[in-house]
């Protein structure tokens, strides 16, 4: 190893440290408000069907995340591929902290694997499909929000939902319009200037129809997902309004997102005691949820896991540099 690379190297085992420090303070926080032995012994009440039914739909949602990529990469990366390192991604965004740290060591991974992908479609092909599933999550807590103001007995903000729709249908064409404009400053290497100009070229083919169908299949993805979340909510006896439970679908979507905790343990279960309840009886219903939903992510990074082990033995961390015959 290079001298250079070895600040490096302890800066990322510093971070890691520290984010699992953080990770461990917030636990021994809620166990000293909420009986945490309760709470997971609470789980053998959701039922078997739940469990069945949660870790289908979640592989459903996972298959078409899968889909979704390979079209967010302009179909370059076969939809074997998108399939086998979607799963694989649900491996690194378990074990790393954060799914957007997931997301950059799936893209190194297909990248070192596979030199045929190593083109600026990759890198811009994982952001756009992260951000279809923003996009779709905006939209869920724009409808939550409008649904807590009705509870309310306030006029709902429809325009304001009608915004976040109208920004998440014409995201291409504001991307497109803000990479031209950066395109055009004076002081912009000519490197940097040749990668926004790839970057444009790859969005663009995103812009109509293309991109409304897989903003529609995000919002489907969502949905299916919510519907063992919500069926789980309501067999542990949590009586949370729908609005409620949509913002906490949305919350946990971002902390689990975030480089803060690894799989966002800890601030998920804290996140959920907040907002779905208080008192220390009522606190453990919410903690037997996020460990509900965690273990269902579990089983699925389990085979994630699988399949990167069988890279790894089978040497796939060597480069093929010719496509198949």
């Amino acid at each position: 190893m290079s001298d250079a690379a070895k600040p490096s190297r302890w800066r990322s085992i510093a971070l890691l440290v520290i984010k699992l420090a953080i990770t461990t303070l917030l636990l021994v926080l809620l166990a000293r408000r909420v009986p945490l032995g309760e709470a997971f012994v609470r789980l053998d009440s959701v039922g078997a069907g739940l469990w069945f039914w949660g870790i289908g739909l979640n592989g459903a949602v996972i298959g078409l995340a899968a889909l979704r990529w390979h079209f967010t990469a302009l179909r370059t990366i076969p939809l074997r591929t998108c399939f086998e390192y979607t799963w694989i991604g649900q491996f690194f965004s378990l074990v790393l902290p954060g799914n957007v740290v997931g997301d950059v060591a799936k893209t190194a991974s297909l990248a070192v694997g596979d030199a045929r992908h190593r083109s600026i479609v990759l890198p811009v092909s994982v952001v756009l499909d992260r951000l279809l599933g923003l996009l779709a999550l905006t939209v869920i807590f724009a409808a939550a929000v409008t649904g807590m103001w009705w509870d309310a007995g306030r006029v709902p903000v429809v325009i304001a939902l009608g915004a976040v729709v109208a920004a998440s249908v014409f995201t291409p064409q504001i991307m497109v319009a803000m990479l031209a404009l950066a395109q055009r400053v004076r002081f912009v290497p000519q490197a940097l200037a040749d990668m926004l100009e790839k970057t444009t070229t790859v969005i663009s083919r995103m812009k109509g129809r293309p991109w409304l169908l897989l903003l529609a299949l995000s919002l489907v993805m969502h949905m299916l997902t919510t519907i063992p979340f919500v069926l789980a909510a309501r067999r542990l006896g949590m009586t949370a309004e729908l609005w409620r439970l949509g913002l906490y679908y949305v919350g946990m979507n971002l902390i689990i997102m975030l480089p803060v905790t690894f799989a966002g343990v800890g601030a998920r279960e804290q996140f959920s005691v907040w907002l779905l309840g208080t008192a220390a009886s009522a606190a453990v219903m919410p903690v037997t949820l996020s460990w509900y939903l965690l273990l269902i992510s579990a089983v699925h990074a389990l085979v994630g896991a699988i399949l990167q082990g069988a890279k790894w033995l089978r040497g796939g961390s060597r480069v093929r540099e010719q496509p198949d015959a």
